[in-house]
C-alpha cells in the first residue's frame, strides 16, 4: 500500500500510521491524503503550488482520495476513474471529533496564558454549531460565565431555559463585560466600532472575520497543532470508517 501525503506534519503522520495497521485500507494500492481544508481557490491544493488536476490524473481504479471540501468536479472526475472519495466535510462523527479537538485547544490556550481563575472569566461565544456547542459545555463546567451569541432566535430562547445568556448576534450586539470573545461563525458578525476596547478575541473560523481589528488571535486547523496525534487519528478512523462501509 502507497500513502501519499499533500499535508506535512505530526496530524498526517498520525493519520499514516492508523491507516497502516487498518485491515481496510492495506488492501489499497494507493491512498492519497489531500489537506484539510484541501483548497481555498478551487485550483490548487492548500498551501502548495500543486494543481489538483495534476494529481486526479494520477490516480487510477480502487485508489482512495481523502479530502475535506473537495469542488464537485473533481469529485466525479475521481468516481468516473473507479476510485473512491472520502471527504471528511461530509463525515459527520469526524466533524464532531474535531469540533471536540477545536473546542478543548481553545480552551488550554486561553487558561495557559490566563492569570484568572475560569469562575472569574466572562466568556461570549459566537455561533452554537459543533464548536460552539463544546465551548459553552467546557467553560460552563469550569465555571466561568458564558454569554451565546447566535443567528437564530429559537437557540436564544432554548439556551435562556437551560440559563445559559445568550442575544441574537448582530452588529450591535452588546459585548460589555467580556473577558474573552471566541468566534465559531465562518461570516463577519460585528463591527469595528461594536469591539470594546482591550477585549481579547480568538478567531476560529476560516474566514475573515474580525478584518481590520488589531490583536485578533487567529487559530486556523489548531487541532492539528495542539492535538495532532488525535487528530490524525480521528482523521484514518473516518477514512477506515468510509473503507468498512463502503
Amino acid at each position: 500500500m502507497i500513502i501519499h501525503s499533500y499535508e506535512n506534519g505530526l496530524r498526517a503522520d498520525a493519520c499514516i500510521d492508523y491507516l497502516r495497521g487498518s485491515e481496510y485500507a492495506r488492501n489499497r494500492n494507493k491512498i492519497v491524503l489531500l489537506p484539510i481544508p484541501t483548497t481555498k481557490d478551487k485550483c490548487t491544493i492548500f498551501n502548495t503550488k500543486v494543481y489538483i488536476d495534476e494529481v486526479l490524473d494520477e490516480i487510477y481504479e480502487g485508489d482512495v482520495v481523502s479530502c475535506y471540501g473537495l469542488p464537485e468536479n473533481f469529485s466525479r472526475f475521481i468516481e468516473e476513474r473507479g476510485a473512491v472519495t472520502v471527504d471528511l466535510s461530509f463525515d459527520e462523527e469526524f466533524l464532531l471529533e474535531n469540533a471536540e479537538l477545536t473546542a478543548l485547544s481553545a480552551l488550554g490556550i486561553f487558561l495557559g496564558s490566563t492569570r484568572l481563575s475560569p469562575r472569574e472569566v466572562s466568556v461570549g461565544i459566537v455561533g452554537y454549531g459543533r464548536i460552539g456547542k463544546k465551548l459553552t459545555s467546557l467553560f460552563l463546567f469550569l465555571g466561568a460565565k458564558v454569554r451565546v451569541f447566535t443567528s437564530r432566535e429559537s437557540t436564544r430562547l432554548e439556551l435562556c431555559e437551560w440559563g445559559v445568556a445568550s442575544a441574537v448576534s448582530a452588529e450591535g450586539a452588546d459585548l460589555s463585560g467580556l473577558d474573552l470573545l471566541i468566534n465559531t461563525a465562518p461570516a463577519p458578525i460585528f463591527r469595528r466600532e461594536s469591539i470594546p476596547e482591550g477585549l481579547r478575541i480568538m478567531e476560529l473560523a476560516s474566514g475573515e472575520n474580525f478584518d481590520g481589528i488589531s490583536g485578533v488571535e487567529r487559530y486556523p486547523s489548531v487541532p492539528a497543532k495542539m492535538f495532532p496525534y488525535s487528530a490524525g487519528r480521528a482523521w484514518g478512523r473516518a477514512i477506515e470508517r468510509h473503507l468498512r462501509e463502503g
